[in-house]
C-alpha cells in the first residue's frame, strides 16, 4: 500500500537535493573558516598569476619604452607603484573572495539545516506507521 504523504515527502527531497545538492556539499565538508581560508588561499596564488601574468604582457608590450628608460630611479619607480597596486588589488580581492565565500558557506549551513529536518520529518512518518502496524498486529492477535 502506497502512502501519498511520503510519497510527496520524499520526492520533494528529491527535488531539494537535486537543486541545492552541489551547494550543500561544499558546506558540509569544512568548517566555516577552514572553507573560507581555503578559498582564500586560492584567490591568493590565482591573483598572484594574473598580476605576473599581466606584468609580464605589460612588459612585452612596452619592451621599447623600458629599455630606454633603464635607469634605477625609474626601475625603483616602476616596482614601487606595481607593488602598490598589487597590495591595493590583493586587499579588495581578498576583501571580496570573504565575502563571497562566507556567504556560500553560509547558504550551504542553512539549506543543510532545511535537508536534515525533511529527513527527520520522513523519519518521523517512518516510526509513526511503523508503530501504527505493530499495533494493529498486536490488536488482530487478541
Amino acid at each position: 500500500m502506497l502512502n501519498e504523504e511520503k510519497i510527496r515527502l520524499m520526492t520533494n527531497m528529491a527535488m531539494f537535493e537535486k537543486k541545492n545538492g552541489k551547494a550543500m556539499n561544499s558546506g558540509k565538508n569544512y568548517f566555516k573558516s577552514d572553507y573560507i581560508s581555503r578559498n582564500m588561499i586560492r584567490g591568493f596564488f590565482s591573483y598572484t598569476i594574473s598580476c605576473a601574468a599581466i606584468l609580464c604582457i605589460w612588459l612585452i608590450y612596452s619592451m621599447e619604452e623600458f629599455l630606454s628608460t633603464l635607469s634605477f630611479e625609474g626601475m625603483l619607480g616602476l616596482i614601487r607603484g606595481f607593488v602598490i597596486y598589487y597590495v591595493i588589488g590583493l586587499a579588495l580581492y581578498m576583501g571580496l573572495v570573504y565575502a563571497v565565500y562566507s556567504r556560500r558557506y553560509d547558504y550551504a549551513s542553512k539549506n543543510i539545516r532545511l535537508y536534515t529536518a525533511k529527513l527527520k520529518h520522513l523519519d518521523k512518518r517512518y516510526d509513526y506507521q511503523n508503530r501504527s502496524r505493530t499495533l494493529a498486529k498486536e490488536d488482530r492477535r487478541e
